[in-house]
């Protein structure tokens, strides 16, 4: 037989479903499977009306290329949906820890779509540049109130992922990255970012003119999605489960009257209404020594840090920094630690919340999940309960991690995510050394194990790192199969247990599903010109403390020094309500950290007074927006002049780089 006419034999054959596939895996980027859903020859491409429906205010009209057009009969509004959404050649989440985000054109295609009634849905069609059906999904067009739901319940398994309904036409996007983010100039480039590690919130959103539409992601949906937006475009990719379509997929259209503070407030009310936000009132009520950080401020104090190996800096291709960096280093013993607890208040301390980072065995990082006992070099065990256990308004708590493993640890291998390959899933490498990623029911048995042992010291508070900060992780470990809904169940089960344990419960950079367990959270929200807005705060301000790290190296610290825009690094936490967040860099420095802790007390002072508030208005009060003005369910305001020189307003001068903070009369405060 001609080469020819096998490669045509093997063609048929496979169209027949009579060769073996390539890859075990249902779904996998190896294997092509057939179209479930043939496009019927007779379906006609051009546009036609699918579905015009009136319900409440909206009248919403379902054409046969995917778009939509829904009239805001109350506003006079009129939202777009468009014709074309980059669909993916392969599958967008490869394994990695952290998703690639950026996408090229090389890896994605401009889906169009091609559609027909089926029974009380449709059946829609994905149609690539040439015009040839990749497969084919069903959706349903549920009405609630004044939203619109795109439910789909069933994609064929040719489409290794999806994204539909396309984007909605507007003039700027705001979504939930970091503090906030309202893009107002088109994005460069074509990016796909995860929950929750680039979204901190399960919604998007956008305005035109005066109005504005909210999109959600409710439930468990999340979990298999992703955000996909370039240019003033935002849409959702929806990913498989485990190499399989499972679940349905479900998005929800709200349209309204107003702008950014106006979305995020929505968003506010929706999750309220499903179990995403729990007052600090009520999470002082339950936990008394939260008190500890609302009425002041936290410290972070990182007592010791493990010796570098030379391997640690050849896996890297980096030379030392530091010859120190290869020993085993003591910054804060506990003995030390229990005089600082002392000198705290001379300093001007009546209430903060201190972290204790690197007090497990080996010091920072170095022995997760396997921590006890507590590292000897820094003291007794007696000596850090009597730490944990002090009376007064200084709380102490401890850090721990309950994500990363390290190969010289008893419990490795045990829990790591496996990817689909069967390859451990490797994380960050960090003090460690060559972190690897537990699945988040690991982590949960872990944790469960080591409090039998760390309650003892009766710690007031705990932060557990990471497991607010990052995406929703696949193991495909055999027997041990975890899809990215169930880790996130597990992540919530692991914070829900540290809360049962009646400690003050903190994580890094926070994420809606976290906030009914976590009281505090330290982020890396930062301040863009023009783009940063306080969306973060202005639905969850009330709901949990929020502090944040910067990038100033060791030991200029956290609070006091300026930004690269001249202006000091505490102006953010005033104008977001934020506590201030102080590092104590070792025993010897900490004269330094109380000068840093006196020069900042007018914001922890200022925090004190609104922490359990919510963030009721945010403004840009001139045109190049360096002057903003936010304010607080008390009705307490304060305007921040981010310019080099004094800025007037409404007949007040702000100072340059600094504020003017108000009382609920409008009168000026003295911090």
């Amino acid at each position: 037989m001609q080469r020819r006419e096998l490669l045509q034999g093997m063609a048929t054959a496979a169209a027949a479903g009579v060769l073996p596939s390539q890859n075990a895996h249902a779904g996998s980027s190896a294997t092509k499977s057939p179209l479930e859903h043939p496009m019927p020859s007779g379906i006609s491409r051009a546009k036609h009306r699918l579905l015009a429906a009136v319900r409440e205010r909206l009248r919403f009209q379902l054409f046969s290329d995917g778009t939509a057009v829904v009239e805001d009969q109350k506003n006079g509004a009129e939202w777009r949906f468009g014709a074309v959404a980059f669909q993916e050649e392969g599958a967008i989440d490869e394994g990695a820890v952290w998703l690639r985000t950026d996408r090229s054109i090389c890896e994605q295609y401009p889906g169009r779509f091609a559609g027909k009634s089926e029974g009380e849905g449709y059946r829609i069609w994905v149609l690539d540049t040439e015009g040839q059906s990749r497969g084919s999904f069903h959706v349903d067009i549920v009405f609630d109130g004044d939203a619109i739901e795109w439910r789909i319940p069933q994609i064929d398994a040719s489409l290794p992922c999806l994204s539909f309904p396309a984007a909605v036409a507007c003039e700027s996007l705001v979504l939930p990255q970091h503090i906030g983010r309202w893009i107002r100039t088109p994005l460069q480039g074509r990016h796909c970012w995860p929950f929750f590690s680039r979204m901190n919130m399960r919604w998007f959103g956008g305005l035109q003119g005066k109005d504005c539409y909210l999109a959600i992601l409710p439930g468990e949906q999340c979990a298999d999605a992703l955000i996909s937006a370039t240019e003033m475009a935002a849409a959702p990719m929806w990913l498989q489960r485990l190499g399989e379509w499972k679940g349905e997929r479900r998005i929800r259209y709200e349209f309204l009257r107003g702008n950014y503070v106006d979305l995020a407030k929505a968003y506010r009310a929706w999750a309220k209404a499903n179990g995403l936000h729990r007052s600090l009132e009520e999470k002082l009520r339950v936990t008394p020594a939260l008190a500890s950080l609302t009425g002041g401020r936290l410290i972070s104090c990182m007592q010791a840090e493990p010796g570098e190996s030379p391997s640690y800096f050849e896996d890297r291709l980096t030379a030392p920094i530091d010859d120190a960096l290869s020993q085993f280093r003591i910054n804060l013993t506990y003995s030390q630690a229990a005089q600082v607890l002392n000198e705290l208040p001379a300093a001007g301390v009546a209430h903060a919340l201190l972290v204790l980072r690197g007090w497990i065995r080996g010091s920072y990082d170095w022995s997760h999940p396997d921590i006890w006992p507590p590292e000897e070099r820094l003291g007794t065990i007696a000596e850090l309960r009597g730490l944990c256990t002090a009376d007064g308004p200084i709380a102490v708590g401890l850090h721990d991690n309950y994500q990363d493993i390290y190969r010289h640890n008893p419990s490795w291998p045990h829990g790591i995510n496996r990817t689909e390959r069967q390859r451990l899933l490797r994380g960050g490498y960090w003090d460690g050394g060559q972190a690897y990623i537990l699945n988040a029911a690991a982590g949960l048995s872990y944790a469960k194990r080591n409090w039998k042992m760390v309650r003892q010291l009766s710690a007031k508070a705990m932060f557990i790192d990471t497991t607010s900060a990052v995406q929703t992780y696949q193991s495909w470990e055999p027997g041990r199969l975890q899809h990215r809904a169930e880790d996130l169940a597990n992540k919530k089960n692991l914070l829900s247990f540290f809360k049962e344990c009646g400690v003050v419960l903190g994580s890094e950079e926070g994420s809606d599903f976290a906030i009914p367990y976590l009281d505090w959270c330290e982020n890396r929200h930062e301040r863009e010109p023009g783009e940063s807005i306080p969306i973060w705060p202005l639905v969850f301000h009330d709901a949990i403390v929020s502090c944040r790290y910067t990038a100033d190296p060791i030991p200029r610290g956290f609070d006091e020094s300026p930004t690269d825009k001249g202006y000091p690094r505490w102006l953010l936490d005033m104008l977001w309500g934020y506590a201030p967040l102080t590092q104590l860099e070792n025993f010897e420095q900490r004269a330094k950290t109380y000068e840093r802790i006196r020069a900042t007390r007018h914001v922890g002072a200022w925090f004190a007074a609104n922490a359990t508030q919510s963030l009721d208005e945010h403004a840009f009060l001139n045109g190049d927006r360096t002057l903003e003005r936010t304010q607080f369910s008390s009705k307490r305001s304060i305007i921040v002049n981010f310019a080099p020189e004094p800025q007037a307003y409404d007949g007040r001068t702000i100072p340059a780089h600094g504020y003017a903070a108000f009382d609920e009369r409008g009168e000026a405060l003295t911090l």
